[in-house]
Formats: structure tokens, sequence, C-alpha cells
């Protein structure tokens, strides 16, 4: 039994979208990116990139995660451009590490690296806020040497959190470097953020076909249900687009089936935050309101609440301000004691002088 509880868990988890329903919804990107291109014609290039959507029920509460989504065709075209970030090679200036890093990848064979920088570059011509902002414009991806992948952090700033292009680890050492470059360039992320229910992943570019779209698209949501929290059940609505279209639905649903890890149903708002339907939560029992009564009572049970306040505040304050009178006469009654001593001391001594 407890073999086909964990077979059916697993399968519940499972994607079940309906590919019809994705082809239909792919040809509708693909017409209004043709209709967009008739109206403004670019001068660089016409591919756009392809976003799937989703939302969940449940937000996870956790740290930002990125996780890989397998896919059968490159989510970036030909004319990708990628950064790559290098070690701080030892008796090397900024220049001659750049040189290195290139002749090390045109000997491996690799030929889809558009820049080759190091990390001390990084850090001290790309310190202001606006340089770091013009970097990320110019670049589509973002590699880094997995040595130095822990120190990026401090270097990178929000933008690159922002625009969603914070470096991705490659092992530069790997012999074959060419093929963990290129799995890397055409892998989709999926960063779940936890503090909000929609997210966005790249799956694909207009270059593709559309039967190549659908297969990205059918493949990414069968390994993302493999990755959130949950599953299938777990997502509330899916939507494809590009940068300037409008989003095409393909999946949404109104009924969310998931329970806590205690095993208590649970009511899900729309923002995706999950809320617990016991007391604790902060739902109100409607025996409570029927034992307060009628909304006059209410108010005036609240209006006398209010004015037993108003007065305990008023006593306390009085009651401080006669101990702060009582601390001052006491303080004066020392300072002028002292005084008196001395002056009947020095009385004294003339007498006994006399």
């Amino acid at each position: 039994m407890a073999t086909e509880d964990h077979v059916d868990a697993e399968e519940s988890r499972k994607s079940q979208l309906c590919k019809d329903k994705v082809g239909k919804a792919v040809r509708a990107i693909y017409k209004q990116h043709e209709l967009l291109l008739e109206k403004k014609k670019s001068l660089f290039g016409n591919t756009a990139p392809i976003y799937l959507q989703v939302t969940l029920w449940e937000v996870p509460v956790q740290k930002k995660k990125r996780f890989k989504l397998s896919v059968p065709h490159g989510v970036r075209g030909k004319n990708c451009e990628v950064c790559l970030i290098t070690k701080d090679e030892r008796e090397m200036d900024r220049e001659q590490c750049a040189k290195f890093y290139k002749k090390l990848l045109a000997q491996k064979g690799v030929k889809n690296i558009s820049h080759v920088m190091s990390l001390q570059t990084l850090r001290k011509e790309y310190r202001p806020f606006e340089a770091r902002r013009k970097l990320v414009q110019e670049y589509d991806l973002f590699l880094a040497d997995e040595r130095i992948f822990r120190l990026l952090d401090s270097c990178t700033g929000k933008e690159f959190h922002k625009k969603q292009k914070y470096p991705v680890a490659v092992d530069v050492m790997k012999t074959d470097l060419a093929k963990e470059i290129e799995t890397s360039i055409n892998t989709a992320y999926f960063i779940m953020v936890g503090r909000g229910s929609c997210s966005g992943v790249r799956i694909g570019h207009t270059d593709l076909t559309e039967e190549q779209t659908v297969e990205n698209v059918m493949a990414s949501v069968e390994s993302l249900t493999s990755k959130i929290p949950k599953g299938w059940p777990n997502i509330k609505c899916l939507y494809i687009k590009t940068q300037k279209s409008m989003a095409i639905p393909i999946y949404a649903t109104t009924d969310f089936s998931g329970t806590t890890s205690e095993g208590a149903h649970t009511k899900v708002s729309d923002k995706g935050a999950a809320e617990d339907m016991d007391a604790e939560s902060g739902y109100e029992d409607e025996s409570d309101d029927n034992e307060a009564g009628s909304p006059q009572k209410r108010k005036q049970s609240a209006s006398e609440q209010t004015s037993q306040k108003k007065q305990k505040t008023a006593k306390r304050k009085k009651a401080q301000g006669d101990k702060k009178k009582a601390d001052k006469t006491e303080t004066k009654i020392e300072e002028k004691s002292p005084k008196k001593k001395k002056l009947k001391a020095s009385k004294m001594k003339k007498s006994q002088k006399v």
C-alpha cells in the first residue's frame, strides 16, 4: 500500500499540460511576432525570446533558487552575446589574463563567447551602478569560472538579479569545455523567488520552428513540475509570451488540492500566500460574532474600551508627574542639608577659639 501511495503521489506531480492547447498558443505568438515585425522593422535582427510565465498557488518560503530545466532545443539564438568572467591569474595584469583565457578558449574550440573579462576588471571598471547597468544590457548571458563563483555576489549587485542575468558557473579547466559552454548557453534557468507567486523563464526564441517551441514548452513544464514544491497541483496559471506580445494562457485552474505538511487543508489567496483555515491563522469563528451581538453593541463596547484606555493613560501620567515632583523636593533637601552642616561646624570652631 505504501509503494502504491508513493507511485500515486509521483504521478500527481507530473505535468498534465495539453499539447494541442500549447500548439494553438504558440501559433498565436508567432502571428503576433510577424505583425509586430511588419509594423516596425528592427535593424538589430528579428529574433525575439519566448518566455514561459508561471503562477504558483503556494509560494515556497525559502531563499532565491535557480533550477536548470532540460529542453530539447536551445533557448538562445545564434546571435546571443555571452560574457565569460574568469579567475585572476598570478603575475598577470587584467589584459594579459583576458588574452590567456581567449587563447585557452580557442585551443578548446569554443567560438560562442563574445567577451572575456577577469574578476579584477569586474571589480574595478564596473564598480559604479551605471557601468554595471550598461554591462547587464550589453550581454544576453554571463558565465563565470566556478573557482570564483562564490565571490561574485559582492561584485554584481541587484541589476544582475533584476534582469535575471546572474552568472552561470562553468568549469573552465574541463577537457570538453566547448560542450560545457554550449549546454550552459542553451539551458533554461528557472529562478524561484520566495516572495512572489509569479516567475518567468526563457524557453525559446522565434528562430525556432513552431513545433520546436511546442516541444520546449512541454519539456520545460515537465521539468518544472519535478523541481517546484508539490509539483503540478501547485501550478495555478501558465502563459507564453514574447517581450512585446500579450501573454497567451496555456493552462489555468481555480481549484487547489494542496495540503500543508501537517495534512490540514489550505486556502490560498490570489497573491499566492497560503493561509491556514485554523483559528490561529487570523480567521474569526462565526460563534464569536454571534456572542458579540449587533453592530451597535460592538461600537458601544469599542468606545467603552477606548475611554477606559484614555482614563488609564491619564492616571499613569499623573502618577509619573507626582513622582517627579517628589524626587525634585528630595534632591533640594539633600542639597541644602550639607550647607547647614558646614555653617554649624564653622560656628562651633569660632566659639572654641574664643
